[in-house]
């Protein structure tokens, strides 16, 4: 996958009414998403980077304030109604986050986005929620294997896209939700799946979904010999979550309003991210991304606050490690000398493996890696390491498996400078109550 920074030089805020997205290479071109960062957040990623653009995986690797559509095969340009908008926030820039398949000879690509400015008032805010499967394994020669995932939604919402997706294995998908007094509302239905004919199903009407309903995915999949399109057909493999075509995902984006937003009304600085990614991640301002392996459970990332908290099952004590990892996404200049700092406290006393690794296969560490143990008051650690290579799409990696005691994070940064100088702090969520500290080398 790689990255491409757009600067877009916008002094006042924009909100975008329509977008159309035109692949420059569709033999491989397999998906883009348009994601909206900080104004030289992205770019300055790219200036490290030899190529055009930068190698990503997973998402821009920098912050994200919002989003600008996406395309797949079949996607139609993306046209909102009448008084809704997409917020394109002053000195923000647009990334294209653009998934290639290979082929296996060089190609070329110039893929296009075109953007179109809101003539009318914008009366709501128009935002996307992303539900996923993130851990499972298709058995070879499963003719009909079900995944599901589901989501209490968090205010009243009104529907009015709803855009699946799943890879060739992919038999069905059936999207619906149930109220809170249990009745079941259904919006969508994908039976059969047709991989080449992906699209941003527009609702005839707006449907109201209540706070407190849950909103459900069911998947089907055929990882048989008999499925024609199956890239294994002659000999099935187990296949799991990914991005490659060869791979498989059980996903599909929301696109909502929020019930009772007025920016006419209410002026438009009341417009802020109001989901930012409670879905799936915390909100931007910390940038923390949870992965647990199967075996590992359940486990739960939430903002408090003043602070990150990580929730775990009990059989999070029976897994290695590695089993469950925090993330945090960072880029690495050759040569430079580093040092992180982060604030922890537990429940109860535990023990926590961190490093900083490559954010792609191998997966290779940049620097050391250490073991703390955070107590049940706030204590800073700190790590210095100085990696012989450049890593724009880098990660602040934390192993937080073997353990069920609940974990909290403060605070943060990275920096370049002397441990004794004022720090450059990352975004990320802070606590005053801090009283000691640590040091890992």
């Amino acid at each position: 996958m790689r990255c491409f920074p757009l600067h877009t030089g916008l002094t006042e805020d924009k909100y975008v009414s329509a977008i159309e997205m035109q692949p420059g290479n569709p033999r491989v071109v397999h998906h883009t998403i348009n994601y909206l960062v900080r104004g030289g957040a992205a770019a300055s990623r790219d200036e490290s980077d030899p190529g055009p653009g930068y190698d990503c995986f997973g998402g821009p690797g920098v912050p994200i304030l919002g989003e600008l559509g996406s395309w797949g095969p079949g996607t139609k340009p993306d046209r909102l109604p009448s008084g809704v908008a997409r917020r394109l926030p002053a000195g923000s820039d647009v990334v294209l986050h653009m998934h290639y398949h290979p082929n296996g000879k060089e190609e070329a690509d110039r893929s296009r986005i075109g953007i179109h400015f809101s003539k009318e008032p914008v009366r709501q805010s128009f935002h996307w929620m992303l539900m996923l499967a993130r851990d499972f394994m298709i058995p070879a020669g499963a003719t009909n294997y079900e995944l599901s995932v589901s989501r209490e939604v968090p205010m009243d919402l009104m529907v009015h896209m709803v855009k699946p997706h799943m890879h060739l294995l992919g038999k069905d998908m059936t999207v619906w939700f149930e109220k809170p007094d249990g009745t079941r509302v259904d919006l969508l239905r994908a039976d059969p799946w047709d991989f080449k004919w992906q699209g941003n199903h527009y609702l005839e009407k707006p449907v109201l979904m209540p706070k407190g309903s849950v909103l459900r995915i069911v998947g089907h999949f055929d990882n048989s010999s008999g499925n024609p399109v199956n890239p294994f057909r002659e000999k099935p493999r187990d296949i799991g979550p990914g991005e490659e075509t060869t791979d498989e995902m059980l996903t599909c984006v929301f696109g909502v309003t929020k019930v009772g937003q007025d920016l006419v009304r209410d002026g438009y600085e009341t417009d802020i991210a109001l989901f930012a990614s409670d879905w799936e991640r915390l909100p931007e301002k910390s940038g923390w991304m949870l992965w647990a392996a199967p075996t590992a459970g359940p486990a739960k990332l939430a903002s408090t606050g003043s602070a990150v908290r990580v929730e775990f099952s009990e059989s999070a004590v029976q897994v290695d490690a590695w089993k469950i990892q925090l993330k945090y996404p960072v880029g690495i200049r050759a040569g430079e000398k580093y040092e992180v700092s982060i604030k922890l406290k537990a429940d109860a006393p535990r023990r926590v493996t961190w490093g900083v690794l490559q954010n792609h296969k191998p997966y290779d560490h940049l620097g050391p890696v250490a073991e703390i143990e955070p107590s049940t008051e706030w204590q800073t650690f700190r790590k210095s390491f100085a990696s012989e290579r450049g890593e724009p799409n880098a990660q602040i990696v934390l192993a937080v498996g073997g353990s069920a005691v609940p974990l909290d994070i403060g605070e943060i940064s990275i920096s370049t400078k002397s441990p004794d100088t004022e720090k450059e702090a990352l975004p990320g969520t802070s606590d005053p109550s801090a009283v000691s500290s640590k040091t890992a080398e």
